[in-house]
């Protein structure tokens, strides 16, 4: 083998270890990116928390399992507290349409007293009032948005870390024949 044939071997071989380097870097970062969740236009902060918020349409007597906290099984985090609901419907507004005659904004129900259910919504201000559970009215809820924790990135940072070692390892060797 001549000495052009080793070289151009050794060059290559650099190459690929940086390709590699640097595609493990990227594969690290949008790792970090895709489990930060999905993209969605309803993404609300309310009390130092983000929400996914959507809106269905529904009666309180037909989708009772929905009214209630995540952690009893319901997707409305402000079911049994009034003060709650007043802050997201007040943080979403308009957002999401206005469901009810272009006027009202979606409800956000906190409490249900035998066939009535407590609700909050926007209309220009914050207004609240009970209405009919077995009505179909147009309901938000919402879903807690996972943030990822430092690990990815710090991952990330770690395989970036190695192929600049790596880098200045082989650069440091001197070629061997």
């Amino acid at each position: 083998m001549s000495l052009v044939s080793i070289s151009a071997q050794i060059k290559l071989s650099i190459m690929k270890t940086k390709r590699l380097a640097l595609f493990s870097a990227f594969a690290a970062l949008t790792t970090t990116w895709v489990d930060a969740g999905s993209v969605s236009a309803a993404i609300f902060t309310v009390g130092g928390q983000q929400y996914d918020i959507t809106t269905f349409a529904g009666t309180y007597t037909t989708d009772t399992a929905k009214f209630n906290t995540a952690s009893n099984g319901g997707s409305m985090p402000w079911w049994g507290n009034p003060t709650l609901a007043d802050d997201f419907a007040t943080t979403v507004k308009e957002s999401l349409g206005l469901p009810f005659f272009g006027v009202y904004g979606p409800f956000f129900a906190d409490e249900a007293s035998g066939v009535s259910v407590s609700v909050s919504y926007w209309s220009g201000t914050l207004e609240s009032n009970l209405v009919s559970g077995s009505a179909s009215w147009t309901y938000a809820q919402a879903r807690l948005v996972e943030v990822p924790g430092p690990l990815p990135l710090l991952g990330a940072a770690a395989a970036f870390n190695m192929s600049r070692r790596l880098r200045r390892r082989i650069n440091s060797q001197p070629y061997k024949l």
